[in-house]
């Protein structure tokens, strides 16, 4: 047999699930389900905003909405297991204690076994990790906090809706080459860049779609920081035109965007609303992958994943006083207490969240800003499935620049903006590409025949 414009590991992979197909019966339609809600998460009060230091946004509270943000779940099962896929329009995913919290809820009412929290990391969205400042009553900060229990109580209820709406799917996915990303930090020739444009549909018996999933990589900055209405960015203008071609819900699960943008006039940049042009551009891609993509009843219905959690050393001092009195001049007193609390001790914790899903597609999530090279080197190791990475997943650790950028310097990879000691995303990206081919081996071994006696 012959397959055409596929490397020897993916022939490999393919021939087994043939043996699979072989020693196996056919896959009941009923043993791959799919649900999707959406939730609108747009503060009602005036919040301090995320994305921005006072260098660009001296004053940081909303003043009102110019276009509303969501939350948008996607909720697999196969036989008795359950994942969850939710796309945020925020600059962040909610910090980890409220992560954990959301997982335990949902684990009890839904037996959903692993939640994928992924933000679009937009620029206008309100601040998450912010934490009360003693002897202060500010009136911005307690609006926040009252959202923060509100997005709890609305992330849960929109998972469990999801949940609810389960019903026999078919799955499939495309992948392209995006125009609309660039490196905007590097200094190396050839120039890093994840180009992929990856689009994931789950349609339901009927052929109808349940929803549709877009996988790129860009910072959502493109909206003037000037302006400080809630704005989904770039990606809330491609979401809504692809939704009004097809009526497919549409999501968008954010990248490896620590050195991306949009590919933007830079002299524009905060002066002038640049986030529609892109927004469309990266719709007309999608829409066009769309066309050709296929769905069909996976094979071997299956859903597994992990959860790690690493400790690496930090760069930087929050316990120096010129850095501390840095930060609160840079970011406020609320923020600093939030990272010293976190951080103090000199150690951070990221996570790195894996699933597998039918044994053909894995999607690896890291929580900060990957640069873009090291989530090319985890699709070009990954044996097997086909693989993709998504950021900003399931809390916030900062930047995550390979040693490469790190030499280089400059924002995104110097010890201001990226905390991680040096090496220490690599060896994330290391255990994400041991994690897959993990996953894939205790399913190919659970899927073996049985043996005689």
């Amino acid at each position: 047999m012959i397959l055409p414009n596929v490397s020897p590991r993916h022939c490999i992979f393919a021939l087994s699930l043939l043996f699979f197909a072989a020693n196996t019966t056919a896959a009941d339609p009923q043993d791959f389900q799919a649900g999707f809600a959406a939730v609108d998460i747009t503060p009602t009060l005036s919040v301090p905003l995320w994305g921005y230091g006072k260098e660009h946004r001296p004053e940081n509270l909303s003043t009102g909405t110019h276009d509303p943000l969501f939350a948008k779940a996607l909720v697999l099962e196969a036989g008795e297991s359950r994942i969850a896929i939710v796309g945020l329009d925020l600059g962040r995913a909610p910090f980890e204690p409220m992560v954990r919290r959301i997982e335990i809820k949902v684990r009890h009412s839904t037996s959903i076994e692993h939640v994928l929290l992924i933000a679009s990391h937009t620029h206008h969205g309100p601040a998450l990790e912010l934490v009360p400042v003693a002897d202060e009553n500010d009136e911005g900060l307690n609006n926040a906090f009252a959202y923060y229990e509100e997005l709890e109580t609305k992330l849960v209820a929109l998972i469990e809706d999801a949940a609810s709406k389960l019903e026999p799917a078919t799955i499939g996915w495309v992948s392209g080459e995006t125009k609309v990303n660039r490196n905007r930090h590097t200094q190396e020739v050839p120039i890093p860049r994840d180009p992929e444009l990856f689009v994931l549909r789950v349609d339901n018996a009927a052929g109808n779609p349940i929803a549709l999933a877009v996988n790129m990589a860009a910072h959502p900055t493109n909206h003037p920081h000037g302006n400080n209405q809630f704005s989904a960015d770039f990606p809330g203008v491609m979401m809504g035109a692809v939704t009004e071609a097809t009526g497919a819900p549409c999501m968008f699960l954010q990248g490896a965007a620590g050195d991306m943008q949009c590919d933007v006039d830079d002299s524009l940049w905060g002066k002038v609303d640049q986030m529609v042009e892109p927004g469309q551009l990266l719709a007309s891609e999608v829409l066009a992958l769309n066309e050709g993509l296929v769905t069909a009843s996976p094979a071997h219905p299956d859903l597994r994943g992990v959860e790690n959690t690493f400790s690496f050393g930090l760069r930087l001092d929050l316990d120096n006083p010129e850095v501390a009195a840095g930060m609160r001049e840079g970011f406020g007193e609320s923020l600093f207490n939030s990272y010293h609390g976190k951080y103090g001790g000199g150690v951070m914790h990221p996570k790195l969240t894996t699933v597998l899903i039918n044994g053909e597609l894995a999607i690896v999530g890291g929580s900060g800003e990957f640069f873009s090279d090291l989530s090319v080197q985890l699709k070009h190791r990954s044996t097997g499935p086909k693989t993709i990475f998504v950021g900003y997943c399931n809390g916030h650790d900062m930047y995550f620049p390979t040693r490469r950028a790190i030499e280089q310097g400059g924002y995104g990879a110097d010890p201001a903006s990226a905390w991680v000691a040096p090496g220490g995303p690599e060896k994330m990206i290391d255990r994400g590409v041991y994690n897959v081919g993990e996953l894939v081996r205790t399913f190919t071994r659970d899927r073996l025949p049985a043996k005689a006696e």
